[in-house]
């Protein structure tokens, strides 16, 4: 499984950037840089082996949906998109320190909804009476 550590976001000339370590299954696979100035990633290989294996995952991948149609993964797009899974797993872990975050069945994926209160059991209560059956997820209890 491929995930990035040591995320470090930056403002560049033409949007944001990052420096991340790759990773495959715990294994630091390379280092990545985005410079933030519009161009493509620049990858430093631990091994060139592991750069053919990562393509070769990706040609597996479906297409993703885009505002301009459907697109073709790329390794570029592979590893930003681990970055932004990254940097939002960031943000609510950091949010439910001091409040309640949760979702609903028929919410959007990745919408969140706030309780300004710290998680427990008493809010656990509330939510699972309000809402029942179509409570879909309390993000405060991943980080129990």
């Amino acid at each position: 499984m491929y995930t990035v550590t040591k995320v470090r976001s930056f403002r560049g000339r033409d949007g944001y950037g990052f420096n991340t370590d790759l990773m495959k299954d715990g294994i630091k696979i390379a280092f990545v840089i985005d410079e933030g100035c519009g161009g493509c990633l620049h990858y430093e290989w631990a091994d060139l082996m592991e750069k053919d294996a990562l393509n070769k995952h990706i040609k597996t991948l479906p297409k993703v949906k885009s505002p301009c149609g459907e697109m073709t993964v790329d390794i570029d797009l592979f590893v930003s998109r681990l970055v932004d899974v990254y940097e939002a797993e960031k943000k609510l872990k950091r949010l439910c320190k001091t409040k309640t975050l949760f979702r609903l069945k028929t919410d959007n994926e990745g919408t969140y909804r706030v309780i300004a209160r710290r998680f427990d059991a008493a809010v656990k209560e509330f939510l699972l009476k309000k809402y029942g059956d179509n409570l879909g997820e309390i993000a405060n209890e991943r980080w129990l």
